[in-house]
């Protein structure tokens, strides 16, 4: 997935226009510094080597996601299944 997709897919779910499912999404290398990511559901999503500064992932579910190398500072993760 490109980041300009993810983009989208997020503008759509805040938009109300359904939920936020990034399940088996490889977003490995990609700068998602800030980005929320509250709720989302990424069940097996690469995040490898993904750089993730100050990004909220507040109960958000990401069993078997692949956090490698990824660069968590700052990142809230609070309440969220890994």
């Amino acid at each position: 997935m490109t980041k300009d997709e993810l983009d989208a897919a997020i503008a759509k779910h805040v938009n109300g226009d359904g939920d936020l499912n990034l399940s088996d999404c490889d977003l490995s290398g990609l700068d998602l510094s800030g980005y929320d990511f509250t709720g989302a559901v990424m069940v097996r999503t690469n995040l490898t080597r993904t750089n993730l500064t100050g990004a909220n992932f507040s109960m958000a579910r990401m069993v078997d996601a692949s956090l490698v190398g990824a660069n968590l500072d700052q990142t809230i993760l609070s309440g969220a299944t890994y």
